[in-house]
């Protein structure tokens, strides 16, 4: 349940699934009262999931105009592929996580910044480790330091496949894996890690190579 957590997207998709059912019990103006939500901004988020939906339609992407065909909606749970999507949007907003001693929270890191901090009202303000080691955000805030706003963990892999060129550098030992020109990662002997590279780099090659027209 905690990884479930770390993700402010994830809260305001169950909050919306809760408008929409008390919607359809008329009971919507009592359940934002009951939960501290903006009725108006609820309702502009069914409407855009709705204009989506029709974007989608009319490009023959998905087979219903209904946002909550399940057809159009298979991977709605599968949180790492969302994740995943959203590191991608948001990209390069991502902060690296350095865990300190236990009884310590986790040092928070950007290239550009240094140490910052995790605004206040975000649910993962009171977070003391992040399991995937980063975290994506939608913007910064300069108040008492850095601050940023509306956090998601997100897995290296989804960097590693989003976050720009990719540099591949031997040692005597390991192998190094540079990302853009904001993250390292030691690749080691990891099969898996190798895989996603590989993967990327053959998907990036081919994309290169299409032929025009």
């Amino acid at each position: 349940m905690k990884q479930v957590l770390l993700n402010y997207l994830q809260i305001t998709v169950k909050a919306i699934e809760g408008f929409e059912m008390a919607l359809k019990n008329g009971r919507e103006i009592e359940f934002c009262e009951k939960s501290f939500l903006s009725f108006s901004a609820c309702m502009k988020i069914i409407k855009l999931k709705r204009i989506l939906s029709k974007y989608l339609f009319e490009r023959n992407l998905i087979s219903s105009l209904d946002y909550k065909d399940e057809r159009s909606n298979f991977n709605s749970n599968n949180v790492q592929l969302v994740r995943s999507i959203v590191c991608s949007g948001l990209y390069p907003n991502v902060a690296q996580t350095k865990a300190a001693r236990l009884e310590y929270a986790s040092k928070i890191l950007t290239p550009e910044f240094g140490g910052v901090s995790i605004h206040c009202d975000s649910i993962n303000a009171n977070e003391t480790y992040f399991q995937s080691g980063f975290i994506a955000y939608q913007m910064i805030e300069h108040m008492y330091g850095v601050i940023l706003v509306e956090t998601t963990m997100v897995s290296r892999f989804a960097i590693i496949f989003f976050g720009g060129d990719l540099n591949l550098v031997e040692t005597d030992s390991n192998m190094i894996l540079d990302v853009g020109e904001k993250f390292s990662f030691l690749v080691r002997n990891n099969i898996k890690s190798a895989v996603q590279v590989m993967m990327h780099l053959f998907i990036k090659n081919l994309i290169s190579n299409e032929p025009s027209g």
